[in-house]
């Protein structure tokens, strides 16, 4: 076979090997059980068996969790599942065991012609999909002979690997660990590169690759339409950005809104140096020379200015397999200009995460296959996988076409032969990973066993496929290794399960060798495992072993031992303690009766009580068994390891011992402070009170009453200054938190009611003629189950009383209770400092309008009248504006700022009509809405989003779009016929024959859309640019 013909194998996947073949998987250890099996066949392997090439259970290699959007931004999770045939992802994939230093990446071994993926290194999709396209680029491979990427394309053609890892590039282009990890556009990296190769030219003869196969030229021309004078100009590309939007559905439709001509009329007329005047012309752009590969990239990403954000455009976009550039070129005469499509660059996701493969087609066989990093597959059905790369709106996961290559026919060049010296170089490196492979599967597939056997250890390692009976001769070998005695023969020695419980007490469980041949890993007992090695004298017969039977600890309590037992209650120490076989079908009698006769102290006991500890609760097993007689232990209970305290019934000594012991705690308090004393800096606490953490908040109380000489019913207790006093006097400490050595604050005052809050209050008038809203008031105490309407009346009581009214407040009015004049009052909450929320409404309980705690604030608001405020309705300010007033100072506030309540749902243009009417507005009207609780300056006023009324449509609401009016918005109204002054710049209208300038983040309009004026000042963040380095210069999408 010639060298060409060879390469071209490399290009062609076998007929004789399903892609991605599915393999078998082994019952045991989940594994596929041909994978790997070719070990078996060469040297370099070291004949390993089939099931020696068993491989660890590979990770399936789906899209990359931080990949890149084609702006640059975060990335997500997404891939391709199209028209591909072969297995699913994890046989075709990779496995991410790291193995050995550098934690380098196991993969499976390439079948026979099948193409090789690439490994994500993180966020490489990007980069995997268009080295891809370019390796399938038969003339770009022919053109570059040396170098890194050479060494990987040789490796794609060659090696046996399923997936080739890209370290060697990255780093060559002098990415970092986190460069891999950030998200870049396929484009802008297409760019980037071929930058990179023009300044590389290393040797001579690759000087201009990218320029002659990618690199055409644009004819921008300028038509006079009155003397025909044509100005033209050309312009080099390398790659075509086509535009698309709603009325754009091919890549025909795309082309042709490409090379259509703009007409310059008005103030945009063209200077024509035929006409020596400014002319209506045509401007435009056509095809001149075009490349042998030509690169369109679909502009799907765009920034929508209403939504403030980027988004993409999922539309369908078909593209023809075999597209004619004649009708978009300068001169092409009646000959067509004929492509082939042979590599489509697909994203799926939106504007802010995706992923990024490839459809690309053997230039070889004319298959086309999807390159999905790791993964590859051959397309079977190409149409369904053409309609994934139009697109749809309908699904953003399924993938769009993104960059799409074309090569012209006949253009395609000859498949290169990969250097003989990189073939070499390829096979070293495919001999190593056999190797590194081989050892590692060595490693997964060796079970490391403890062998206890007495008193002795043992540790015995071999592999999984091994007899039960070689691990029970190689632990016998260890252990009788020179030993006087000599050593057992193997059937006078039996494994057994090994089982160690939670309380320290271990059990030799059932027999492990009744099947001596069968092999180890069908034991079940995983890669590291602790077995049991039992032996007898000769003649003698094992103990027959019950399955059912378990095994529990038995402890004696005495006088002597209890205060050592309950100290070690939470960790017993059971070594040397006698072991009690019992079934779990026993009834308590019967498991007493097997454990006196097992514990010889307690044969002369009579009855036993009987308990067990878990965690820290003290459970009395026999109280239970006498409350439910006959029911067997596991109800009890006692489980399989359980430890037992066992005493005489007559005495009740651990329980009371351990109660003592371990639930008493001892909890520190302070001398009691004022009430409304404030508490700065550290509290001593110099008192001490110990008590079981099983009694109430009561009895703490009525204890430290008694210490301090202060009625329980005159102080307060609370688990810091600043937490909330413990108001449930039935609570155990251990529910309320109190736990041993925890501080206790004491505060003298009335203790409140469980439901009971003590809240600030704070008055709130927004239409104060001093500018200032809030005044803070005195706490007062609610019930937070009630309705607002009774916390309302409640705190209109204390405010009655603790702010009776001054003269003065009688004299202007003789019926005010208090001195603010609040006879009617509505309540909000305080969102922030200085900032009021929402409003609570009078019929709900506060309890489900807002989060009660004590110190919480409450903002009193006086009204006019009494009212019914429902979530249906919207409280807002209201302002005249006078627009022609404006100075360099700002706009002038035509009138006082007033409240007003209308319905969410009201139509917007009947309640801005209406709110004119009450501002003595009659003219053609303007509105804007600033933000809620803003304090607007005079100089915002104008850069506020001012609507024309008559534009807005009549089926808008006031809280729906485009006013959106919330709680506590404040809206403005003027005359929309007056300009703003000239104080502080031009008038504000709608901008007509302006051009916005490039990357400003700011719009103006008019017109049907209501819109006067939109100004965003803020600047457009700056992205990162993708770089390559080289070790003089680097090439940079900036």
């Amino acid at each position: 076979m010639s060298a060409q013909s060879d390469e071209l194998a490399a290009f062609a996947p076998s007929k004789k090997t399903a892609l991605g073949a599915a393999h078998s998987i082994n019952p045991f250890t989940g594994m596929p059980s041909s994978a790997f099996a070719y070990l078996a066949a060469r040297p370099e392997s070291g004949g390993m068996s089939e099931e020696q090439g068993r491989m660890v259970s590979p990770e399936p290699s789906g899209g990359d969790g931080n990949a890149s959007a084609p702006d640059g931004s975060a990335g997500g999770s997404a891939g391709s599942k199209v028209g591909a045939s072969g297995g699913g992802r994890g046989q075709q994939g990779w496995d991410n065991t790291p193995v050995g230093r550098g934690g380098k990446t196991m993969c499976y071994a390439r079948d026979e012609g099948a193409f090789a993926g690439l490994v994500n290194q993180g966020a490489t999709c990007y980069l995997n999909s268009l080295l891809q396209a370019l390796y399938l680029t038969p003339r770009f491979r022919l053109r570059f002979s040396a170098g890194t990427l050479q060494k990987l394309f040789a490796r794609l053609a060659v090696s046996e690997k399923a997936a080739l890892d890209t370290v060697e590039l990255t780093t060559s282009f002098r990415w970092t660990t986190a460069e891999a990890f950030r998200q870049h556009d396929v484009q802008e990296l297409l760019r980037v590169l071929f930058g990179v190769l023009e300044l590389v030219k290393e040797p001579e003869s690759e000087a201009g690759v990218v320029q002659a196969l990618y690199g055409g030229t644009l004819r921008d021309s300028v038509v006079c339409l009155g003397c025909g004078h044509a100005a033209v100009r050309l312009d080099a590309f390398l790659d075509v950005s086509l535009y698309m939007d709603a009325t754009i559905g091919s890549l025909e439709q795309a082309l042709a809104a490409f090379v259509a001509p703009e007409r310059l009329t008005g103030d945009n007329q063209y200077a024509c140096s035929g006409c020596e005047t400014k002319v209506d012309a045509d401007k435009g752009l056509t095809f001149g020379d075009l490349p042998p590969v030509l690169s369109f990239q679909l502009k799907r990403f765009v920034y929508d200015w209403q939504a403030n954000r980027r988004v993409k455009l999922n539309q369908k976009l078909t593209f023809p397999l075999v597209l004619d550039m004649a009708p978009y070129m300068a001169d092409s005469g009646e000959a067509p200009m004929l492509y082939d499509a042979y590599a489509v660059l697909l994203h799926s996701g939106s504007a802010h995460s995706g992923h990024y493969f490839a459809f690309v087609k053997c230039p070889a066989t004319g298959v086309w296959h999807e390159f999905n990093d790791a993964s590859v597959r051959a397309i079977d059905d190409l149409e369904t996988a053409l309609e994934v790369a139009y697109g749809s709106d309908a699904s953003t996961r399924s993938g769009s076409a993104y960059l799409l290559l074309y090569a012209k026919q006949g253009a395609s060049g000859p498949v290169p032969a990969v250097p003989s010296e990189l073939r070499a170089l390829v096979a070293a490196e495919d001999a190593a990973w056999r190797e590194e492979v081989a050892n590692h599967l060595r490693e997964v597939r060796t079970m490391r066993f403890t062998v206890v056997s007495g008193s002795q250890t043992v540790e015995v390692a071999l592999d999984q496929g091994e007899p039960v009976a070689a691990l029970k001769a190689a632990a016998l070998d260890a252990l009788h290794a020179g030993a006087d005695g000599g050593r057992p023969a193997d059937d006078d020695a039996r494994l057994r399960a090994y089982t160690r419980f939670a309380s320290g007490a271990t059990m030799a469980g059932a027999p492990l060798d009744t099947e001596p041949e069968a092999r180890l890993e069908s034991l079940g007992l995983g890669h590291r495992a602790t077995v049991v090695l039992e032996t007898r004298a000769a003649g003698e017969k094992f103990a027959t072993f019950d399955p059912d039977a378990f095994l529990v600890v038995a402890l004696a309590v005495t006088h002597d031992n209890v205060a050592e037992l309950v100290a070690q209650a939470r960790m017993p120490v059971v070594d040397g303690m006698p072991r009690v076989w019992l079934k779990p079908t026993m009834d308590f009698d019967e498991a007493a009766a097997a454990v006196q006769s097992a514990v010889p102290s307690l044969e002369a006991c009579g009855a036993l009580a009987w308990y067990t500890v878990d965690g820290a609760t003290l459970h009395a097993v026999h109280v239970r068994a006498a409350a439910h007689p006959g029911v067997p232990l596991v109800e009890l209970g006692i489980r399989p390891g359980s430890v037992v305290y066992v005493e005489p019934a007559t005495s009740s000594l651990f329980g009371t011992v351990y109660e003592a012991k371990v639930t008493s705690i001892v909890l520190e308090y302070n001398e009691p402070v004022a009430e409304d004393a404030k508490v700065s800096g550290p509290v001593a606490y110099t008192r001490s009170v110990s008590l079981s953490k099983h009694r109430t908040v009561g009895e703490l109380k009525a204890k430290m009453a008694m210490a301090l000489g202060v009625e329980a019913s005159g102080f307060t207790i609370a688990r810091s200054p600043t937490d909330e006093q413990l108001k449930d006097e039935t609570l155990s400490l251990e529910a309320a938190h109190l736990f041993d050595g925890a501080p206790v604050f004491v505060r003298l005052g009335t203790p409140l009611a469980v439901g009971e809050y003590k809240v600030r209050l704070v008055l709130y008038d927004p239409l104060h003629p001093s500018g200032r809203a809030l005044w803070p008031l005195r706490h007062a105490v609610v019930n937070a189950s009630q309705p607002v309407a009774d916390i309302q009346t409640a705190i209109k009581a204390v405010i009655d009383e603790h702010y009776p009214p001054t003269e003065k407040t009688l004299a202007a009015a003789p019926n005010a209770t208090n001195k603010f004049r609040l006879k009617h009052l509505r309540l909000r909450t305080l969102a922030g400092p200085k900032r009021v929320g929402k409003v609570l409404f009078r019929k709900r309980s506060l309890r489900v309008q807002a989060r009660v705690k004590d110190g919480m604030v409450l903002v009193v608001q006086p009204i006019a009248a009494p009212e019914e405020l429902t979530p249906a309705h919207v409280v807002f300010f209201v302002q005249a504006v006078d627009a022609a007033a404006e100075t360099a100072a700002g706009v002038l506030i035509a009138s006082s700022r007033s409240e007003v309540v209308f319905k969410r749902a009201a139509k917007a243009v009947e309640v801005v009509h209406e709110l004119a009417a009450r501002l003595g507005l009659d003219a053609e009207l303007a509105v804007a809405v600033a933000p809620a609780f803003s304090k607007l300056e005079p100089t915002a006023v104008r850069r506020l989003k001012w609507r024309r009324v008559a534009g807005l449509k009549e089926s808008a609401t006031l809280s729906g779009p485009p006013l959106n009016v919330t709680d506590g918005a404040l809206v403005l109204v003027r005359d929309a016929r007056v300009a703003f002054g000239d104080g502080a710049g031009p008038a504000a209208g709608p901008a007509t024959g302006s051009r916005r300038k490039r990357g400003a983040r700011g719009r103006t309009s008019g017109g049907a859309s209501g819109l006067i004026t939109v100004t965003v000042d803020r600047p457009r963040p700056k992205e990162r640019p993708l770089q390559i380095f080289t070790e003089e210069r680097s090439s940079s999408g900036a």
